[in-house]
């Protein structure tokens, strides 16, 4: 065989390395982030001072890993209903809420969260927006005093969207 030869087989090896590296890489990091993100999914969204509500769990998967969710928001004492914001995106992504009641929206991913409504023009939709992004453990508070569909998203991971229906 001629010099040329060899070298260019030894370039076809070295690119069939280089994408198994790729590939293996790849694969880790989703395990990894399936693993990352049960663990948010159970972790912080009940305290002493929630109580949770009787409604009947759903079972999510991502990739090969299930986890039970629930679907109803847990009630905290004050009569706000607790939504948490994780690297999966808003749980329950729908609540339904009774005028005059608040949602206590908690960041419990790694990601940054600003709540921010879909309709930007019209009231009182334009209201229900965060004024400034939050990280882990940050918190946004909003009292609903007119009835509606509030469909929102976080504006730093767009594709992360909710609704709160207002009755």
């Amino acid at each position: 065989m001629s010099d040329k030869k060899l070298r260019q087989g030894g370039y076809v090896w070295l690119v069939l390395i280089l994408v198994i590296f790729v590939v293996l890489a790849i694969v880790w990091s989703n395990k990894k982030t399936t693993t990352d993100d049960s663990t948010a999914t159970s972790t912080a969204q009940i305290t002493d001072e929630t109580k949770k509500d009787t409604s009947v769990p759903i079972t999510k998967t991502v990739g090969t890993k299930s986890t039970t969710i629930n679907t109803q928001p847990v009630i905290t004492s004050s009569g706000a209903y607790l939504i948490s914001y994780t690297s999966n995106g808003f749980i329950p992504p729908v609540v339904n809420v009774p005028i005059g009641k608040s949602v206590h929206i908690v960041n419990n991913s790694n990601n940054a969260l600003l709540v921010m409504p879909v309709d930007l023009v019209n009231k009182p939709y334009v209201d229900f927006k965060q004024s400034k992004s939050v990280g882990r453990g940050g918190v946004f508070d909003y009292t609903f005093t007119s009835v509606g569909s509030y469909a929102y998203f976080n504006a730093n991971s767009k594709t992360h969207t909710g609704v709160v229906t207002v009755r």
